[in-house]
């Protein structure tokens, strides 16, 4: 049985919860845009429900304890096998709970898990590094990612506690979504409804102190740069060139 949820954490989970609850014999757990039908595999499509996405979550909690957050990190990776694997690492963990099954790295489950932690924890690191904020019309700072994996959820706390004091928005064109943090509630929420101009033209909704900075900035940039000690080959390991469209230093000017 193949058991298809809507790409969201509460759906897997909710497909978990589903799983023990109509004793199915699952052979694979696949986000909807995963899915490809196949007439030899029955699938059910899985509907989400808050109710039980929280109560698997909190006997996760409880069964793997500080480690439950490896859980949503394996998740983030978007990784087609990753929701099976996870799902069995959830089995072996319910029927022997005393054993750390995280440590069985032998495991091919366990082995794809820690994988997928390591590239999202590596990207999550570079998104920190990379993210590159412009001031827009109405005080709100502005900045537009593209991350191979779904890290914006893990990145949200780290910029709302190194930036208390502004008002921004970090939006994921591949994902379509963003986290926006108001700097008078102190609080980040989830935002879809990004006007499509705004992400196509940013510069044309700058404050007019932006383009000003930013030329320093570039100039600044080039005139510091010392062309017989260039290390191309260095630069590209330290700074991947995928990063380099949202960085204004590597604007031309």
């Amino acid at each position: 049985m193949n058991l298809v949820f809507d790409d969201s954490f509460d759906g897997f989970l909710t497909a978990v919860f589903e799983a023990y609850a109509q004793s199915y014999a699952v052979s694979a757990i696949t986000a909807r845009r995963d899915f490809v039908p196949d007439f030899l595999i029955e699938h059910v499509d899985i509907n989400t429900s808050a109710q039980k996405s929280e109560r698997v979550w909190n006997k996760l909690k409880a069964l793997f304890g500080r480690d439950n957050y490896m859980i949503l990190w394996a998740f983030l990776s978007e990784q087609p096998d990753i929701y099976t694997h996870i799902y069995h690492i959830i089995r072996q963990k319910i029927k022997q709970p005393e054993i750390n099954i995280l440590n069985h790295h032998t495991d091919a489950s366990v082995a794809s898990f820690h994988r997928a932690i390591k590239i999202v924890g590596r990207e999550r690191h570079r998104m920190q590094a990379f993210v590159r904020f412009e001031l827009m019309v109405g005080g709100v700072y502005f900045a537009k990612v593209s991350p191979d994996f779904n890290v914006l959820p893990l990145i949200g706390r780290f910029f709302a506690r190194r930036f208390a004091d502004q008002s921004w928005l970090i939006f994921d064109e591949k994902r379509y979504f963003g986290i926006y943090y108001d700097k008078q509630t102190r609080q980040l929420t989830e935002v879809v409804d990004v006007d499509a101009f705004i992400l196509a033209q940013p510069k044309k909704h700058h404050d007019e102190v932006e383009a000003r900075y930013q030329h320093l900035w570039q100039t600044y940039f080039k005139h510091v740069t010392i062309a017989e000690r260039k290390n191309l080959r260095h630069h590209i390991q330290q700074m991947p060139k995928r990063y380099w469209r949202y960085l204004t230093e590597k604007q031309a000017i």
